[in-house]
């Protein structure tokens, strides 16, 4: 699979959103509270502004991945760390892959675009084996934090990367 990264539009907003709900529910379905993953749809409007506004905010570095056929196969964002006492480095606040696409190197080419060889963390839901693997494979690794997201209804621990970790390609 051949996939194009670019920055997105305005006009991608949709497209993301749809793109984002479809790997919630590949990722998040047993992992997280099914209500959740039922609210996707009646919270499109919200999470479609939400997009709309991320899109049009200069806080970091965020790219779109589409393949051959032009479909959203992947999204990723960094920006200043969000939380009240934040480690080192930026906050890589989101990356999706479909499925379709796992195993192609389409998450690390996304986590390469955004993160470069920066110091960096980000929170994983707890039990979310295959994308705590992901992360352990390009750098990061569990400091030891832990807390609740309310949005998913399930807890998340940190990890972190340094800047010696290594730039692909």
């Amino acid at each position: 699979m051949q996939f194009t990264l670019r920055r997105p539009c305005p006009a991608d907003a949709s497209a993301l959103v749809d793109m984002k709900a479809k790997a919630w529910r590949q990722t998040y379905t047993g992992v997280v509270r099914q209500s959740v993953i039922d609210a996707l749809d009646e919270n499109r409007e919200r999470r479609l502004g939400g997009m709309t506004q991320l899109i049009g905010a200069d806080n970091g570095p965020f790219f779109m991945a589409t393949d051959e056929a032009g479909r959203v196969m992947g999204v990723a964002a960094c920006g200043p760390g969000r939380d009240e006492n934040p480690p080192p480095g930026i906050e890589l606040e989101m990356i999706y892959v479909l499925a379709e696409a796992y195993g192609s190197g389409l998450g690390t080419q996304l986590a390469d675009a955004v993160l470069g060889n920066r110091t960096a963390y980000l929170w994983v839901v707890e039990g979310n084996g295959r994308a705590e693997a992901f992360y352990r494979k390009i750098g990061f690794l569990p400091d030891g934090s832990r807390k609740y997201d309310d949005g998913l209804d399930a807890h998340e621990i940190r990890m972190v990367r340094d800047a010696e970790w290594p730039a692909r390609g």
